[in-house]
């Protein structure tokens, strides 16, 4: 037993000549690259590296590697990856500390740079919509806030123009577009004409993708936020009716009735419409079978929001003549549905207001 001891002992003092003599050499400090960014950031998070030392790379490679789309699409897709780590807790966060670094500028020259290339593209538009994300469409700063500059609404409207067909392109560049269209607060009539304009290209965009990708659930989301922003403005409601709106809104509805996101977003821009007057309103009595999905949408949803936006689209539907008939040759149970929504809503006066006024529109008219 001791001379087993003994020779453990010895092996292991062995073991630690060996290891002394096989020690190796301090080895050079690696360069940054792209890959090792998130391996670098786990070092970061420990204290080893800065986080702006991984960001200055990934923007570096975004800014300056022209020659090859491929790595900058690649930088591109790390800078929507950056923003969306929530492991690390500082302040300033990673998308302020990216957004400070010039990293906004930095995805929309890329984008501007290589417009046909639609995989830069793709990542280029998740990269804004990460960007953008944070609160009312701004950046938090020590100094204050950051507002959305219209060219970033252009770029990501020129990518959705350029690539129509290309779903992820489109259901990014939607995603991208709803914190961009919620982030003006000025007022109405600070916006210059060179901004109208440009909200008037991201309704067409949005519309455009609607209408080449009915079926896909997650855009159409997207899109409806995005829609829901722009009739907010007076300079983009019209935009909306002239792109054929109304009607890609209801089909969005008939297409995805058990999203209540969908939902709920459809029937706010309709009730909007309705209640801005004149073709607005106009156009969505005209929309075929618009009466009959809102009512279906009232059943399947006690929401008080979207029963009040439905009431108001079916006070709109059945206001002028022959308004009543049409209503009710295309809708059975009109009136026993608004009756159940004011029942159901009884303590709120939006929607008994509205419940009334239609229920008086149908018993007035003289063709009924």
């Amino acid at each position: 037993l001791d001379h087993g001891n003994s020779m453990s002992d010895s092996k292991a003092d062995d073991d630690d000549s060996d290891s002394e003599n096989a020690r190796p050499t301090p080895k050079e400090p690696r360069q940054l690259s792209l890959v090792d960014v998130p391996e670098q950031l786990s070092d970061a998070k420990r204290g080893r590296l800065s986080v702006e030392d991984e960001i200055s790379n990934v923007l570096r490679i975004a800014r300056d590697n022209t020659s090859s789309i491929e790595s900058q699409a690649e930088a591109l897709s790390e800078i929507e990856q950056l923003c969306s780590l929530t492991s690390y807790n500082s302040s300033p966060s990673i998308r302020e500390r990216i957004m400070k670094m010039g990293g906004s500028d930095a995805v929309k020259m890329a984008m501007l740079r290589s417009l046909d290339n639609v995989n830069l593209q793709r990542a280029g538009c998740a990269a804004i919509a990460n960007l953008y994300s944070e609160g009312e469409g701004r950046v938090g700063t020590n100094s204050g806030t950051r507002v959305v500059d219209d060219d970033h609404v252009r770029v990501v409207v020129a990518a959705m123009g350029t690539h129509p067909c290309d779903l992820s392109v489109q259901r990014q560049g939607c995603r991208a577009l709803v914190p961009l269209t919620r982030a003006s607060k000025s007022p109405e009539k600070s916006i210059v004409a060179s901004k109208a304009q440009c909200f008037r290209a991201a309704v067409g965009a949005v519309i455009g993708a609607m209408q080449a990708h009915t079926e896909d659930a997650e855009m159409q989301v997207f899109a409806l936020c995005a829609l829901l922003n722009l009739s907010k403005k007076s300079s983009s409601i019209h935009a909306i009716v002239n792109a054929n709106g109304p009607w890609s809104i209801v089909v969005a509805m008939q297409n995805h009735p058990r999203i209540k996101t969908i939902c709920s977003a459809a029937c706010f821009i309709l009730a909007k419409l309705s209640e801005e007057g004149g073709e607005c309103a106009q156009a969505v009595k005209d929309v075929p079978g618009v009466s009959s999905t809102v009512l279906q949408i009232m059943s399947d949803y006690c929401d008080l929001r979207i029963q009040a936006d439905c009431c108001k689209i079916l006070c709109n539907a059945c206001s002028g003549r022959g308004g009543c008939k049409e209503i009710i040759n295309e809708s059975e149970g009109i009136i026993e549905t608004l009756l159940k929504a004011m029942q159901q809503q009884i303590h709120t006066v939006e929607v008994k207001v509205c419940c009334v006024k239609a229920i008086h529109h149908i018993c007035s008219e003289e063709s009924v």
